[in-house]
């Protein structure tokens, strides 16, 4: 692969990187409401970064859209399929991470790792994730 291509891969990559660890760190306001169920059978919507997490650690089937610096970012849980929780995340119409999580692997730590923050759960994410 061209080295140019790699370079700027890897460019995107830690600006995604930053988006989510300033977004994750942005302080929750308590009147907001964390989440409001669409319907009794669709996806969670998700206002924040603390509802999105406790979703993931129990697959919860949700949905967080949020926009930086002009670009959308939408990231959805969408629940257990095969004892696995599939994770996507996309920003514009570009699917940034695409993942199928094993239960046993839906832990702070690797919730942590996949939002910039290192936790030495490489290994999960790679086998988890389609890059």
């Amino acid at each position: 692969m061209n080295k140019w291509i790699i370079i700027s891969l890897v460019v995107l990559l830690i600006i995604i990187v930053i988006v989510i660890a300033m977004i994750m760190n942005k302080p929750s306001n308590a009147t907001d409401p964390i989440a409001a169920p669409q319907t009794l059978e669709g996806p969670v919507t998700c206002k924040d970064m603390s509802c999105l997490g406790t979703n993931f650690l129990s697959c919860v089937p949700s949905e967080l859209s949020m926009n930086s610096g002009g670009q959308s970012i939408q990231i959805s849980i969408r629940g257990f399929v095969n004892n696995r929780c599939g994770y996507q995340m996309k920003f514009g119409d570009v699917v940034a991470a695409d993942c199928n999580f094993a239960r046993e692997n839906l832990t702070q730590k690797v919730l942590n790792q996949m939002f910039g923050n290192p936790e030495g759960q490489d290994a999960i994410i790679a086998e988890s994730c389609k890059q």
